[in-house]
């Protein structure tokens, strides 16, 4: 094992104290193309499933994009403890694409006693990307509507932040040759869902060379995003 991932997951790790010290890894979120990706292939299922209906849903891919940007920012101020005031009406009652509610719910503050790690997630959201209380209600409307013709949706609001995140999501990382990595074994899918963001935390903690243990590649990840939608979608 890496000398320097050892050494925190036994140095920081004091037996004399009840007490223990972790290495604080902020894992700061950045959506990238294959999030918009999958906000292109919900548009073009959304389009496939109201096709017969006079009526054009407003869900376009720009919108889906900014949705689920504003979504990430939501979940992740609530598992911080720092939902916004102004949201607080849409907590119990958000409305999220099911695929994507799934992805959600990997992301949180997780600790890894073995290695002295705790991770918590950040997201900052450019204000362009941040719509409105009403315009996500107006949306969630819109979300019933295709409900009803066969999208799947979940519709109890945010998790609570003590059911969010797991390690195999917040311990990989996606890194500039492309490739999902991680400092410990677990399920590939975890890669899948970490290649729709950029961060740079792991490297950064343990250093490139402790990240050994490969999930997949971008690359191959985006060639799957469409089959996925699809797969759910359409069961």
């Amino acid at each position: 094992m890496d000398q320097k991932i050892q050494g925190l997951g036994s140095s920081l790790l004091n037996e004399q104290s009840t007490a223990v010290s972790f290495v604080n890894v902020k894992v700061a979120l950045k959506p990238n193309s294959l999030l918009l990706d999958m906000s292109n292939e919900y548009s073009k299922e959304i389009t496939r499933l109201t096709r017969f209906n006079s009526r054009q849903s407003i869900l376009d891919e720009e919108l889906m994009f900014k949705y689920l940007n504003t979504v990430i920012y939501l979940h992740v101020s609530n598992v911080n403890g720092a939902f916004p005031r102004d949201y607080q009406s849409l907590k119990n009652k958000m409305v999220i694409p099911a695929v994507f509610a799934a992805i959600l719910s990997h992301i949180g503050e997780v600790v890894d006693k073995s290695f002295g790690l705790k991770f918590t997630p950040t997201f900052d959201i450019d204000a362009s990307d941040l719509l409105t209380p009403s315009q996500i209600w107006e949306i969630i409307d819109e979300f019933y509507l295709l409900e009803g013709v066969g999208l799947k949706l979940t519709t109890s609001g945010f998790l609570n932040p003590k059911d969010c995140g797991s390690l195999g999501f917040m311990g990989c990382q996606l890194v500039s040759s492309g490739d999902i990595l991680s400092y410990r074994h677990d399920s590939p899918v975890f890669g899948f869902y970490k290649a729709m963001f950029d961060s740079s935390a792991l490297e950064q903690v343990l250093g490139l060379q402790a990240l050994r243990v490969k999930y997949g590649t971008f690359e191959h990840y985006k060639s799957l995003v469409k089959a996925l939608i699809n797969e759910v979608e359409r069961s």
